[in-house]
């Protein structure tokens, strides 16, 4: 887990987070490779954004997707070296055809000045984690929890520890894209109301405290604290 800024909905955030115009799904992602390889999801997320392309169902944004994605097993190289040999490849007079090349053509609609304003346009948000580790949590969640956008979780196993899982879509739960599409289609206002309304309470209640800056600045001083009794 990391330390979360904001300390639940409040302030410019509760405008956000009543906005009633909403598109369907948006994803919003750098393009890069993993590092590990090891139960990645940036495979996984490439794959869901051609599902849903075919409809016209999901709206990419952020950077680096004006260029092709790297695909997992692509970097074998120091990084700094990986980045030289693609600059050059990408200079060559050929061209190879990426396997996801008219899917993020498609999709991506830019990088975006706000990730809360933009988010809040949609009724839905897919939030996969870099890699499925347990108690790995970014951000990604809880920025559609601030702007009332549901979203569809992919990352800690052990998420539902941390989180009820009423406030969130487990990506898990699917056997397959077009089912995942299918459950959100389904989804009646109320009960996409419900999800807003469980996420709201969660980051007002004692449960979200271990998310915050000053639940992460008390563990510091704790440490520091036993550390100095333990040297005195």
């Amino acid at each position: 887990m990391i330390p979360e800024p904001y300390d639940g909905i409040v302030g410019g955030f509760e405008k956000l987070w009543e906005s009633k115009e909403r598109k369907f799904l948006c994803m919003i992602s750098q393009n890069k490779l993993p590092t590990m390889w090891y139960r990645e999801l940036y495979t996984e997320r490439l794959r869901l954004l051609e599902h849903f392309s075919l409809s016209d169902s999901i709206d990419l944004y952020g950077i680096g997707w004006d260029r092709m994605p790297f695909r997992v097993g692509e970097r074998r190289l120091p990084r700094h070296i990986e980045r030289a040999h693609r600059a050059v490849w990408e200079r060559l007079p050929f061209t190879r055809n990426h396997p996801y090349e008219e899917t993020i053509r498609k999709v991506w609609r830019g990088q975006v000045e706000s990730k809360y304003e933009t988010m809040s346009g949609y009724t839905f948000a897919i939030t996969y984690e870099n890699m499925e580790l347990d108690g790995w949590i970014n951000e990604k969640i809880f920025d559609a929890f601030l702007v009332g956008t549901v979203p569809v979780f992919r990352g800690a196993p052990d998420v539902s520890d941390y989180i009820p899982e009423d406030c969130f879509i487990d990506g898990r739960r699917f056997a397959s894209h077009a089912e995942m599409e299918a459950f959100l289609r389904g989804l009646s206002k109320l009960e996409i109301d419900r999800y807003r309304v469980n996420a709201r309470e969660f980051m007002a209640s004692d449960a979200y405290r271990p998310f915050t800056k000053q639940a992460f600045a008390d563990l510091i001083l704790e440490a520091i604290e036993e550390d100095l009794a333990a040297a005195s």
